[in-house]
Protein backbone atom coordinates (compact mmCIF):
# COMPACT_ATOMS: atom_id res chain seq x y z
CA UNK A 1 0.00 0.00 0.00
CA UNK A 2 1.23 3.45 -0.94
CA UNK A 3 1.19 5.94 1.72
CA UNK A 4 -1.12 8.64 1.31
CA UNK A 5 0.48 12.06 -0.80
CA UNK A 6 0.15 14.75 2.10
CA UNK A 7 1.03 17.27 -0.09
CA UNK A 8 -1.40 16.63 -2.86
CA UNK A 9 -3.86 16.20 -0.28
CA UNK A 10 -3.10 19.47 1.49
CA UNK A 11 -3.12 21.04 -1.93
CA UNK A 12 -6.71 20.05 -2.65
CA UNK A 13 -8.23 20.57 0.66
CA UNK A 14 -6.56 24.09 0.34
CA UNK A 15 -8.08 24.95 -2.63
CA UNK A 16 -11.24 23.47 -1.80
CA UNK A 17 -11.17 25.51 0.63
CA UNK A 18 -10.62 28.69 -1.36
CA UNK A 19 -13.76 28.19 -3.89
CA UNK A 20 -16.41 30.97 -3.65
CA UNK A 21 -19.29 29.47 -2.94
CA UNK A 22 -22.07 28.92 -5.37
CA UNK A 23 -24.07 31.26 -6.54
CA UNK A 24 -27.54 31.47 -3.86
CA UNK A 25 -30.51 31.53 -6.14
CA UNK A 26 -33.41 31.35 -3.53
CA UNK A 27 -35.51 29.70 -6.16
CA UNK A 28 -33.31 26.91 -7.09
CA UNK A 29 -32.26 26.52 -3.23
CA UNK A 30 -36.11 26.45 -2.67
CA UNK A 31 -37.02 23.25 -4.80
CA UNK A 32 -33.42 21.76 -3.80
CA UNK A 33 -33.81 21.51 0.26
CA UNK A 34 -37.53 23.08 1.07
CA UNK A 35 -39.92 20.67 2.60
CA UNK A 36 -43.33 21.92 3.48
CA UNK A 37 -44.91 20.28 6.83
CA UNK A 38 -47.60 17.95 7.02
CA UNK A 39 -49.70 20.15 8.40
CA UNK A 40 -50.01 22.73 5.56
CA UNK A 41 -52.07 22.20 2.22
CA UNK A 42 -49.63 20.40 0.10
CA UNK A 43 -46.57 18.62 2.14
CA UNK A 44 -43.68 17.37 1.06
CA UNK A 45 -41.09 19.05 -1.25
CA UNK A 46 -41.30 22.63 -2.34
CA UNK A 47 -42.46 22.81 -5.61
CA UNK A 48 -43.45 26.10 -7.44
CA UNK A 49 -46.01 24.39 -9.46
CA UNK A 50 -47.94 25.22 -6.39
CA UNK A 51 -47.38 28.74 -6.93
CA UNK A 52 -45.99 30.06 -10.75
CA UNK A 53 -45.93 33.52 -9.81
CA UNK A 54 -43.85 33.25 -6.57
CA UNK A 55 -40.91 32.20 -8.55
CA UNK A 56 -40.08 35.37 -9.63
CA UNK A 57 -39.94 37.20 -5.87
CA UNK A 58 -37.46 34.08 -5.15
CA UNK A 59 -34.92 35.15 -7.50
CA UNK A 60 -35.06 38.50 -6.46
CA UNK A 61 -34.93 38.20 -3.44
CA UNK A 62 -31.32 36.35 -4.16
CA UNK A 63 -28.34 37.80 -2.56
CA UNK A 64 -26.43 38.14 -6.41
CA UNK A 65 -29.76 40.47 -7.45
CA UNK A 66 -28.46 43.98 -7.47
CA UNK A 67 -32.15 44.98 -6.08
CA UNK A 68 -32.30 46.19 -2.42
CA UNK A 69 -35.47 45.96 -1.68
CA UNK A 70 -38.40 43.76 -2.48
CA UNK A 71 -41.72 44.38 -1.67
CA UNK A 72 -45.17 42.32 -2.00
CA UNK A 73 -48.10 43.33 -1.60
CA UNK A 74 -50.34 40.22 -2.38
CA UNK A 75 -53.64 39.78 -1.28
CA UNK A 76 -53.87 37.26 1.74
CA UNK A 77 -52.92 33.58 2.04
CA UNK A 78 -50.75 33.57 -1.32
CA UNK A 79 -47.25 33.15 -0.94
CA UNK A 80 -45.65 36.26 1.45
CA UNK A 81 -45.01 34.04 4.45
CA UNK A 82 -43.62 30.85 2.84
CA UNK A 83 -41.62 33.40 0.26
CA UNK A 84 -39.66 34.66 3.75
CA UNK A 85 -39.63 31.09 5.40
CA UNK A 86 -37.43 29.93 1.88
CA UNK A 87 -35.33 32.74 1.88
CA UNK A 88 -34.44 33.00 5.42
CA UNK A 89 -33.57 29.00 5.54
CA UNK A 90 -31.63 29.47 2.37
CA UNK A 91 -29.64 32.26 4.08
CA UNK A 92 -28.78 30.54 7.00
CA UNK A 93 -27.73 27.56 5.10
CA UNK A 94 -25.38 28.94 2.52
CA UNK A 95 -24.94 33.11 3.65
CA UNK A 96 -25.00 33.07 7.21
CA UNK A 97 -25.18 36.60 8.44
CA UNK A 98 -27.80 38.02 10.86
CA UNK A 99 -31.35 37.95 9.82
CA UNK A 100 -33.88 40.48 11.49
CA UNK A 101 -37.65 39.00 11.43
CA UNK A 102 -40.07 41.68 12.45
CA UNK A 103 -44.07 40.86 13.33
CA UNK A 104 -46.68 43.23 13.71
CA UNK A 105 -47.44 42.19 17.01
CA UNK A 106 -46.13 39.35 20.21
CA UNK A 107 -48.30 36.82 18.82
CA UNK A 108 -47.72 36.95 15.10
CA UNK A 109 -43.75 36.47 16.35
CA UNK A 110 -44.67 33.30 18.19
CA UNK A 111 -46.78 32.16 15.12
CA UNK A 112 -43.61 33.20 12.43
CA UNK A 113 -41.17 31.45 15.31
CA UNK A 114 -43.34 28.62 15.69
CA UNK A 115 -43.18 27.95 12.05
CA UNK A 116 -39.28 28.62 11.65
CA UNK A 117 -38.91 25.67 14.19
CA UNK A 118 -41.07 23.30 12.02
CA UNK A 119 -38.92 24.09 9.32
CA UNK A 120 -35.65 23.39 10.84
CA UNK A 121 -36.99 20.20 12.10
CA UNK A 122 -38.17 19.28 8.54
CA UNK A 123 -35.14 20.44 6.76
CA UNK A 124 -31.90 18.47 6.81
CA UNK A 125 -29.15 21.04 6.04
CA UNK A 126 -31.06 23.54 8.44
CA UNK A 127 -30.83 21.02 11.87
CA UNK A 128 -27.16 20.54 10.97
CA UNK A 129 -26.58 24.65 11.31
CA UNK A 130 -28.74 25.99 14.28
CA UNK A 131 -28.41 25.40 17.81
CA UNK A 132 -30.14 22.40 19.23
CA UNK A 133 -33.27 23.42 21.48
CA UNK A 134 -31.99 22.85 25.21
CA UNK A 135 -33.58 23.98 28.49
CA UNK A 136 -30.80 25.97 29.22
CA UNK A 137 -29.80 26.87 26.03
CA UNK A 138 -30.31 30.91 25.16
CA UNK A 139 -29.05 30.37 21.36
CA UNK A 140 -32.16 28.92 20.39
CA UNK A 141 -35.22 30.78 21.93
CA UNK A 142 -38.88 32.05 20.87
CA UNK A 143 -36.91 35.42 19.33
CA UNK A 144 -33.48 34.17 18.89
CA UNK A 145 -31.80 31.70 16.73
CA UNK A 146 -28.30 31.14 15.98
CA UNK A 147 -26.83 29.11 13.32
CA UNK A 148 -23.73 28.40 12.70
CA UNK A 149 -22.52 30.00 15.98
CA UNK A 150 -21.71 33.39 15.16
CA UNK A 151 -24.89 34.24 13.11
CA UNK A 152 -28.72 34.70 14.80
CA UNK A 153 -32.22 35.13 12.92
CA UNK A 154 -33.84 37.55 15.37
CA UNK A 155 -37.59 37.65 15.52
CA UNK A 156 -39.44 40.48 17.35
CA UNK A 157 -42.27 42.90 17.22
CA UNK A 158 -41.52 46.52 15.22
CA UNK A 159 -43.70 48.25 17.40
CA UNK A 160 -40.70 49.39 19.78
CA UNK A 161 -38.33 51.18 19.34
CA UNK A 162 -35.54 49.38 20.85
CA UNK A 163 -36.38 46.26 19.28
CA UNK A 164 -35.41 47.97 16.10
CA UNK A 165 -31.93 49.48 17.56
CA UNK A 166 -30.63 46.47 19.38
CA UNK A 167 -29.47 44.35 16.16
CA UNK A 168 -27.11 44.92 13.38
CA UNK A 169 -28.61 42.68 10.33
CA UNK A 170 -27.85 42.56 6.82
CA UNK A 171 -30.94 40.69 5.81
CA UNK A 172 -34.36 42.38 7.09
CA UNK A 173 -37.82 40.22 6.38
CA UNK A 174 -41.17 42.64 7.67
CA UNK A 175 -44.10 41.18 7.78
CA UNK A 176 -48.05 42.81 7.45
CA UNK A 177 -46.26 46.09 7.45
CA UNK A 178 -49.83 48.10 6.95
CA UNK A 179 -50.66 46.76 10.63
CA UNK A 180 -47.26 48.35 12.15
CA UNK A 181 -47.19 51.42 14.10
CA UNK A 182 -46.03 54.35 11.66
CA UNK A 183 -44.33 56.18 14.54
CA UNK A 184 -42.33 54.04 16.41
CA UNK A 185 -42.34 55.25 19.84
CA UNK A 186 -41.90 59.07 18.69
CA UNK A 187 -38.79 57.83 16.79
CA UNK A 188 -40.22 58.26 13.57
CA UNK A 189 -41.14 54.67 10.15
CA UNK A 190 -40.43 51.62 11.59
CA UNK A 191 -39.14 51.27 7.38
CA UNK A 192 -36.44 53.57 8.04
CA UNK A 193 -35.49 52.22 11.50
CA UNK A 194 -35.27 48.67 10.36
CA UNK A 195 -33.43 50.00 7.18
CA UNK A 196 -30.55 51.75 9.48
CA UNK A 197 -30.26 48.21 11.03
CA UNK A 198 -28.15 47.42 7.81
CA UNK A 199 -25.96 50.91 7.74
CA UNK A 200 -22.83 48.35 8.09
CA UNK A 201 -24.17 46.53 5.24
CA UNK A 202 -24.68 48.87 2.44
CA UNK A 203 -23.12 47.08 -0.27
CA UNK A 204 -24.39 43.24 0.88
CA UNK A 205 -27.73 44.27 2.63
CA UNK A 206 -31.73 43.12 0.89
CA UNK A 207 -35.30 44.00 2.74
CA UNK A 208 -38.75 42.06 1.92
CA UNK A 209 -41.58 43.83 2.82
CA UNK A 210 -44.80 42.33 2.22
CA UNK A 211 -48.92 42.90 4.05
CA UNK A 212 -52.23 43.35 2.19
CA UNK A 213 -52.78 46.63 2.04
CA UNK A 214 -55.40 48.80 4.24
CA UNK A 215 -57.10 52.34 2.93
CA UNK A 216 -55.68 54.67 0.34
CA UNK A 217 -53.94 56.81 1.60
CA UNK A 218 -52.82 55.53 4.73
CA UNK A 219 -51.16 52.34 3.16
CA UNK A 220 -47.13 51.94 3.98
CA UNK A 221 -47.16 48.73 1.38
CA UNK A 222 -49.15 51.56 -1.16
CA UNK A 223 -45.85 53.79 -0.96
CA UNK A 224 -43.77 51.13 -1.11
CA UNK A 225 -45.36 49.20 -3.61
CA UNK A 226 -44.82 53.44 -5.57
CA UNK A 227 -40.81 53.46 -5.15
CA UNK A 228 -40.80 49.84 -7.30
CA UNK A 229 -41.38 48.38 -10.50
CA UNK A 230 -44.69 47.93 -9.57
CA UNK A 231 -45.12 44.58 -11.35
CA UNK A 232 -48.40 42.44 -12.19
CA UNK A 233 -48.69 38.84 -13.30
CA UNK A 234 -49.74 38.27 -17.22
CA UNK A 235 -51.10 35.42 -18.06
CA UNK A 236 -51.93 34.07 -22.14
CA UNK A 237 -55.68 33.92 -23.14
CA UNK A 238 -56.27 30.50 -23.87
CA UNK A 239 -57.89 31.35 -27.15
CA UNK A 240 -55.76 34.33 -28.76
CA UNK A 241 -52.77 34.34 -26.48
CA UNK A 242 -53.17 37.88 -25.42
CA UNK A 243 -51.08 38.80 -22.02
CA UNK A 244 -52.57 40.29 -19.71
CA UNK A 245 -53.25 40.54 -15.55
CA UNK A 246 -56.50 39.18 -14.24
CA UNK A 247 -58.49 42.52 -13.08
CA UNK A 248 -61.75 42.99 -11.62
CA UNK A 249 -62.64 45.11 -14.45
CA UNK A 250 -62.59 42.02 -16.82
CA UNK A 251 -64.28 40.02 -14.03
CA UNK A 252 -67.90 38.25 -14.38
CA UNK A 253 -70.42 36.16 -13.05
CA UNK A 254 -74.34 35.30 -13.54
CA UNK A 255 -77.33 33.73 -11.18
CA UNK A 256 -79.31 31.33 -12.25
CA UNK A 257 -82.61 32.82 -13.63
CA UNK A 258 -84.46 30.44 -11.78
CA UNK A 259 -82.98 29.75 -8.34
CA UNK A 260 -81.56 32.92 -8.18
CA UNK A 261 -78.07 31.26 -6.70
CA UNK A 262 -74.88 32.10 -8.17
CA UNK A 263 -73.58 29.53 -10.53
CA UNK A 264 -70.55 31.22 -12.43
CA UNK A 265 -67.52 33.18 -12.83
CA UNK A 266 -65.58 33.58 -15.31
CA UNK A 267 -62.96 36.55 -17.02
CA UNK A 268 -63.16 38.19 -20.63
CA UNK A 269 -60.07 38.57 -22.88
CA UNK A 270 -59.88 42.41 -23.08
CA UNK A 271 -58.49 41.47 -26.43
CA UNK A 272 -60.55 38.83 -28.03
CA UNK A 273 -63.34 38.28 -25.37
CA UNK A 274 -62.92 34.93 -25.22
CA UNK A 275 -64.68 33.93 -21.96
CA UNK A 276 -62.15 32.30 -19.58
CA UNK A 277 -63.26 30.00 -16.95
CA UNK A 278 -61.10 28.68 -13.90
CA UNK A 279 -60.00 25.14 -15.74
CA UNK A 280 -57.40 27.11 -18.01
CA UNK A 281 -55.64 28.55 -15.42
CA UNK A 282 -53.43 24.69 -15.84
CA UNK A 283 -52.17 26.38 -18.61
CA UNK A 284 -52.43 29.84 -17.96
CA UNK A 285 -50.40 30.00 -14.42
CA UNK A 286 -47.50 28.71 -15.13
CA UNK A 287 -44.45 30.86 -16.02
CA UNK A 288 -41.68 30.55 -18.19
CA UNK A 289 -39.08 29.06 -16.30
CA UNK A 290 -42.19 26.37 -15.89
CA UNK A 291 -42.67 25.98 -19.54
CA UNK A 292 -45.46 28.51 -19.51
CA UNK A 293 -45.86 31.97 -21.19
CA UNK A 294 -47.35 33.84 -18.37
CA UNK A 295 -44.90 36.43 -17.00
CA UNK A 296 -43.84 39.32 -14.42
CA UNK A 297 -44.34 42.62 -16.59
CA UNK A 298 -43.50 45.74 -14.96
CA UNK A 299 -45.37 48.81 -15.64
CA UNK A 300 -42.37 51.75 -13.61
CA UNK A 301 -39.21 51.74 -14.13
CA UNK A 302 -38.97 52.63 -9.90
CA UNK A 303 -36.12 54.23 -7.85
CA UNK A 304 -33.50 51.49 -8.60
CA UNK A 305 -33.30 50.13 -5.67
CA UNK A 306 -36.54 48.20 -5.56
CA UNK A 307 -38.73 45.50 -7.06
CA UNK A 308 -42.35 45.67 -6.53
CA UNK A 309 -45.03 42.97 -6.98
CA UNK A 310 -49.35 43.11 -6.90
CA UNK A 311 -51.04 39.82 -6.84
CA UNK A 312 -54.40 39.27 -6.00
CA UNK A 313 -56.37 36.07 -5.05
CA UNK A 314 -57.71 35.56 -8.30
CA UNK A 315 -53.99 33.76 -9.48
CA UNK A 316 -55.18 31.11 -6.83
CA UNK A 317 -54.27 27.64 -7.66
CA UNK A 318 -56.45 25.40 -8.60
CA UNK A 319 -57.33 23.59 -5.43
CA UNK A 320 -57.42 26.93 -3.36
CA UNK A 321 -60.48 29.23 -3.05
CA UNK A 322 -62.59 29.25 -6.49
CA UNK A 323 -63.66 32.39 -8.44
CA UNK A 324 -67.12 31.60 -7.79
CA UNK A 325 -66.29 31.81 -4.03
CA UNK A 326 -65.33 35.00 -5.40
CA UNK A 327 -67.58 36.18 -6.85
CA UNK A 328 -70.36 35.68 -4.43
CA UNK A 329 -68.05 37.27 -1.82
CA UNK A 330 -67.75 40.25 -3.94
CA UNK A 331 -71.57 40.20 -4.74
CA UNK A 332 -72.34 39.93 -1.26
CA UNK A 333 -69.84 42.89 -0.16
CA UNK A 334 -71.27 44.71 -2.88
CA UNK A 335 -75.18 44.84 -1.23
CA UNK A 336 -74.14 45.76 2.11
CA UNK A 337 -72.18 48.69 -0.11
CA UNK A 338 -75.83 49.91 -0.83
CA UNK A 339 -76.86 50.47 2.59
CA UNK A 340 -73.67 52.36 3.49
CA UNK A 341 -71.60 49.24 5.32
CA UNK A 342 -68.17 49.41 3.39
CA UNK A 343 -66.44 47.04 5.76
CA UNK A 344 -66.89 43.84 3.50
CA UNK A 345 -66.11 45.81 0.26
CA UNK A 346 -62.58 46.96 2.27
CA UNK A 347 -61.96 43.52 2.80
CA UNK A 348 -62.51 42.42 0.11
CA UNK A 349 -60.16 45.14 -1.68
CA UNK A 350 -57.76 43.67 0.87
CA UNK A 351 -57.42 40.56 1.61
CA UNK A 352 -58.81 39.16 -1.94
CA UNK A 353 -57.65 42.00 -4.45
CA UNK A 354 -54.45 42.81 -2.58
CA UNK A 355 -55.47 46.72 -2.90
CA UNK A 356 -55.82 49.23 -0.84
CA UNK A 357 -59.91 50.73 -0.42
CA UNK A 358 -60.93 54.13 -1.12
CA UNK A 359 -63.83 55.21 1.20
CA UNK A 360 -65.44 58.64 0.34
CA UNK A 361 -66.91 58.84 3.14
CA UNK A 362 -64.33 58.50 5.86
CA UNK A 363 -61.39 59.36 3.75
CA UNK A 364 -61.90 62.84 2.78
CA UNK A 365 -58.90 65.20 3.67
CA UNK A 366 -59.58 68.98 4.80
CA UNK A 367 -58.01 70.11 1.42
CA UNK A 368 -60.01 68.00 -0.45
CA UNK A 369 -63.15 69.36 1.64
CA UNK A 370 -61.81 72.50 0.91
CA UNK A 371 -61.12 71.80 -2.96
CA UNK A 372 -65.24 71.33 -2.90
CA UNK A 373 -66.41 74.80 -1.99
CA UNK A 374 -68.26 76.90 -4.14
CA UNK A 375 -68.20 80.42 -4.61
CA UNK A 376 -71.05 81.48 -2.80
CA UNK A 377 -71.40 85.13 -0.98
CA UNK A 378 -71.98 84.92 2.66
CA UNK A 379 -75.67 85.47 3.98
CA UNK A 380 -76.55 85.42 0.36
CA UNK A 381 -79.25 82.72 -0.66
CA UNK A 382 -78.42 81.06 -3.86
CA UNK A 383 -80.86 80.99 -7.23
CA UNK A 384 -82.11 77.25 -6.22
CA UNK A 385 -82.74 78.34 -2.55
CA UNK A 386 -86.15 78.94 -1.16
CA UNK A 387 -86.09 79.20 2.36
CA UNK A 388 -83.44 79.59 5.35
CA UNK A 389 -83.34 78.48 8.18
CA UNK A 390 -81.63 78.84 11.80
CA UNK A 391 -79.97 76.29 13.96
CA UNK A 392 -78.21 77.22 17.42
CA UNK A 393 -76.12 75.58 19.68
CA UNK A 394 -75.83 76.68 23.74
CA UNK A 395 -72.71 75.69 25.09
CA UNK A 396 -71.54 76.79 29.08
CA UNK A 397 -70.33 80.35 27.54
CA UNK A 398 -71.74 81.30 24.18
CA UNK A 399 -74.20 80.73 21.70
CA UNK A 400 -72.93 79.11 18.21
CA UNK A 401 -75.37 79.50 15.13
CA UNK A 402 -75.76 78.21 12.11
CA UNK A 403 -77.74 79.60 9.16
CA UNK A 404 -78.45 77.59 6.05
CA UNK A 405 -80.63 77.69 2.86
CA UNK A 406 -82.86 75.24 1.79
CA UNK A 407 -83.96 73.99 -1.88
CA UNK A 408 -85.65 71.14 -3.72
CA UNK A 409 -85.00 67.45 -2.70
CA UNK A 410 -83.17 68.71 0.69
CA UNK A 411 -80.60 70.39 -1.23
CA UNK A 412 -78.98 72.97 0.84
CA UNK A 413 -76.53 75.50 1.55
CA UNK A 414 -74.50 76.54 4.79
CA UNK A 415 -74.86 80.49 4.75
CA UNK A 416 -73.19 81.69 7.61
CA UNK A 417 -71.42 80.10 11.39
CA UNK A 418 -71.69 82.54 13.88
CA UNK A 419 -70.11 82.39 17.53
CA UNK A 420 -72.13 84.50 19.98
CA UNK A 421 -69.78 84.99 23.29
CA UNK A 422 -71.09 85.10 26.43
CA UNK A 423 -72.79 83.93 29.38
CA UNK A 424 -76.75 82.19 28.46
CA UNK A 425 -77.47 82.59 32.00
CA UNK A 426 -78.14 86.17 31.34
CA UNK A 427 -81.81 87.44 30.95
CA UNK A 428 -83.04 87.42 27.32
CA UNK A 429 -84.05 90.58 27.76
CA UNK A 430 -80.69 92.10 29.33
CA UNK A 431 -79.25 94.60 26.06
CA UNK A 432 -76.28 93.06 24.37
CA UNK A 433 -76.83 89.88 25.63
CA UNK A 434 -76.38 86.14 23.90
CA UNK A 435 -79.95 86.30 23.48
CA UNK A 436 -80.59 89.75 22.14
CA UNK A 437 -77.75 89.42 19.96
CA UNK A 438 -79.55 86.24 18.86
CA UNK A 439 -83.15 87.78 17.87
CA UNK A 440 -80.99 90.64 16.25
CA UNK A 441 -79.71 87.76 13.75
CA UNK A 442 -82.97 86.31 13.30
CA UNK A 443 -84.62 89.66 12.70
CA UNK A 444 -82.39 90.23 10.11
CA UNK A 445 -83.31 89.92 6.70
CA UNK A 446 -81.16 87.71 4.06
CA UNK A 447 -80.23 88.57 0.68
CA UNK A 448 -81.58 86.09 -2.40
CA UNK A 449 -79.91 86.01 -5.38
CA UNK A 450 -82.73 87.29 -7.65
CA UNK A 451 -82.39 90.48 -5.40
CA UNK A 452 -84.70 89.71 -2.77
CA UNK A 453 -84.88 89.81 1.13
CA UNK A 454 -86.02 86.61 2.56
CA UNK A 455 -86.28 85.68 6.66
CA UNK A 456 -85.45 83.44 8.33
CA UNK A 457 -88.27 80.51 8.09
CA UNK A 458 -87.89 78.18 11.05
CA UNK A 459 -85.02 78.79 13.66
CA UNK A 460 -84.02 75.99 16.34
CA UNK A 461 -82.10 75.73 19.63
CA UNK A 462 -80.42 73.01 21.39
CA UNK A 463 -81.82 72.75 24.75
CA UNK A 464 -79.27 70.27 26.49
CA UNK A 465 -76.48 70.62 28.71
CA UNK A 466 -76.44 73.40 31.90
CA UNK A 467 -79.22 75.76 30.58
CA UNK A 468 -81.89 74.19 29.58
CA UNK A 469 -84.31 76.54 32.22
CA UNK A 470 -82.24 79.55 30.00
CA UNK A 471 -83.57 78.03 26.87
CA UNK A 472 -87.24 77.44 28.48
CA UNK A 473 -87.19 80.74 29.59
CA UNK A 474 -85.06 82.21 26.15
CA UNK A 475 -88.30 80.72 24.26
CA UNK A 476 -91.51 81.32 26.64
Amino acid sequence: MNPPDGYGLTLRTSIEAARPDPELRVDEWAEEFMVLPKSGPMPGPFRFDRSPPARRVHQVLSPGHPCKRVVAKVASQMFKTQTALNWIASLIHRRPRNILALEPTDTLVKRFSARVSTMIRNVPVLRERVAAVKSRDSRNTVQAKDFLGDATLYMNTAGSAANLAEVSAPYIYVDEIDRLEMDVDGEGDPVELAEARATQYANDCKFFYTSSPSVEGFSKIDDLFAMGTQEEYHVPCPDCGHLHPLLLENFHFERDPDTGYMDRAWFVCPACFFEIDEHHKTTMLPDVDAGGEARWVATSTGDGETISFTLSAFYMPVGAITWLSLARQYARAKERLKRGDHEGMQVFYNTRLGLSYKNSESATTAKQLQDRAEPYAPRVLPDEALVATMASDTQDNRLEVQIEAWGPGMQHWVLDYIVLHGAPSASPNEPGSVWARLDEIRRTPLLHASGRAIQISADGIDAGGHHTQDVYNYGS
